[in-house]
């Protein structure tokens, strides 16, 4: 009989082999040469979010021991919400629906809520822009 722990222990070993593959097969399939991401900084408030932590930050790991070739740059949760000035959610949510309207022409995004992941990617490229320049 298999222990729980074993279980849950295979499922995420499965978890990040599909993560690392899904991501590895973007990297080549594009040919990207720079991958922005937000490393989890910590202050997981349960065993499940510092499991998911753990999981993206070895993941990304080996994604990037994997492709030595293009460039990673790891940027904090915090850092768009220091660069979108006085650090509220709304901030940030306004510094990105500026962005997309300036650069992409979109004018209506769907709420923070919905679209949660968009906009976190959006900060990041607009956090790197910024620092790039």
């Amino acid at each position: 009989m298999e222990a729980k722990g074993e279980k849950v222990s295979a499922k995420m070993i499965n978890r990040a082999k599909g993560l690392f593959s899904s991501i590895s097969y973007m990297i080549d399939r594009f040919k990207v040469d720079l991958v922005l991401t937000e490393v989890p900084t910590g202050g997981a408030k349960s065993a499940n979010a510092m499991r998911a932590m753990t999981l993206a930050i070895a993941v990304m790991g080996c994604v990037k021991a994997a492709h030595t070739d293009v460039e990673f740059v790891d940027y904090t949760p915090y850092a768009a919400k220091k660069l979108a000035g006085d650090g509220s959610k709304e901030a940030v949510k306004n510094l990105v629906l500026n962005w997309f309207k300036e650069k992409v022409g979109w004018e209506n995004l769907k709420g923070q809520g919905e679209a949660e992941h968009l906009y976190d990617a959006a900060a990041l490229l607009i956090v790197h822009e910024r620092k790039s320049r």
